[in-house]
């Protein structure tokens, strides 16, 4: 009887016995370790990279040279980071980790399929497993004892700004609600830093990174919005209290020429 060659490993039945032969590996085959990874719900706005990787192993019997990997559906939003190709791996041999980093535009699934490719013996293309990697855009996301509502903040809809003229400011009220039994003080952070909103506890006023909410309370935050240029701008805003809970949204405006 013949036996089986499945990722690396020979698959044989009961009737195996001296003399039976098998089907070795191929020459070259990278197997991939992660046949799937979920980012989970990330607010559009923000970003975050694979905290487990997919690599590929050289699964075959020969030198394999590893050149990059392919990657279909949506390149633009799941990215893989800078990686030091050509891997040169031998039998065994895994590659270096690699990254990916899902930046959601739009509250909505995304999907890509990637898939390594290389060379073996005499410059032959290899066969490679292919593996998905997927998210969720989302404009709120409500953990735990804390979540962020108001008048301008509609259930599962982010904070929209609309059209402010360039230097500007414009003030939107966000509502963080504390749905626990113990008062909270939890931070306040805008993801990217650095951006054209901030949050304050009044019109004008400094930006905050802490915010007392009792229990059973609430506590109003003012955001402003100043663009600093005429086009879109979407930042997610953070607040968050260690083991207690974790409120997000999405906030969006666009900047626009004053007009002559």
């Amino acid at each position: 009887m013949r036996a089986r060659w499945a990722h690396g490993v020979a698959l044989v039945g009961l009737a195996s016995v001296a003399g039976c032969s098998y089907t070795p590996p191929p020459d070259g085959y990278l197997a991939v370790t992660e046949p799937s990874y979920d980012f989970g719900k990330v607010l559009v706005g923000d970003s975050t990279t694979s905290s487990a990787h997919p690599d590929w192993k050289n699964a075959g019997r020969a030198r394999v040279r590893m050149d990059g990997v392919h990657t279909s559906g949506d390149t633009n939003t799941i990215t893989l980071q800078p990686a030091a190709f050509p891997f040169n791996l031998n039998p065994g041999n895994f590659t270096a980790s690699m990254f990916f980093t899902f930046e959601p535009t739009e509250a909505r699934r995304y999907t890509i399929r990637a898939v390594a490719y290389g060379v073996g013996p005499n410059n032959r293309p290899v066969a490679a497993d292919s593996t998905e990697l997927a998210g969720t855009g989302v404009l709120q996301i409500d953990e735990g004892d804390l979540s962020l509502g108001g008048g301008y903040v509609q259930p599962g809809n982010g904070l929209e700004f609309g059209k402010v003229v360039v230097s500007t400011s414009a003030y939107r009220t966000v509502i963080v609600l504390n749905s626990g039994t113990g008062a909270l003080t939890p931070t306040v952070e805008w993801r990217p830093a650095g951006g054209p909103f901030t949050a304050s506890l009044s019109s004008g006023g400094a930006g905050v990174r802490m915010v007392s909410v009792p229990a059973g309370g609430s506590a109003a935050l003012v955001v402003t919005f100043t663009p600093p240029a005429a086009r879109k701008f979407v930042n997610a805003l953070i607040v968050r209290s260690g083991g207690r809970g974790e409120a997000g949204i999405s906030v969006s405006g666009t900047g626009v020429a004053p007009m002559e």
